[in-house]
């Protein structure tokens, strides 16, 4: 019995390994941090391709930030043949792990925390978007990757 389970253990792990990491991304992920191709992922993540997902609020957020910040610039430009409709993600990385960029503009907050959260605060849009991207694809464990301290 010991071996089965064992076996079991060894076959979670590959699938864990070759499964697909989903993290919605904060806009300070991309403006004061290192570059998101530098980061060591295998301390984050066993996965082998990983999914950065950018919402609405932090498109809005990037936009705002355009004309005084160099970072946002360039990050508005990596990302414009996205909204275009032009690539389905931007690959920041090919492998160990496959790091890719996705934009969802159409996925907004969560309605049910409306009440719960005051959705005039970006980070709170944030993670209302986060409960909303789940729900429309409930079988990514998608988690919020920021940087913020708050």
């Amino acid at each position: 019995m010991g071996n089965k389970n064992r076996k079991n253990e060894n076959r979670t792990e590959r699938a864990m390994a070759g499964s697909s990491a989903w993290f919605l991304v904060d806009t300070n992920a991309f403006i004061q941090c290192r570059n998101l191709d530098q980061v060591d992922w295998a301390e984050i993540t066993s996965a082998r391709d990983v999914n950065l997902v950018v919402c609405a609020s932090v498109l809005r957020e990037i936009d705002n930030l355009k004309g005084s910040r160099k970072r946002a610039r360039q990050f508005s430009k990596m990302i414009r043949p996205l909204l275009l409709d032009q690539q389905e993600f931007y690959e920041l990385k090919k492998k160990d792990p496959t790091l890719r960029l996705l934009v969802v503009p159409d996925i907004g907050p969560s309605e049910d925390l409306r009440s719960k959260l005051d959705l005039s605060k970006p980070d709170n849009e944030i993670v209302a978007s986060l409960k909303e991207f789940r729900a429309h694809y409930p079988q990514r464990d998608a988690q919020l990757l920021t940087h913020d301290s708050g």
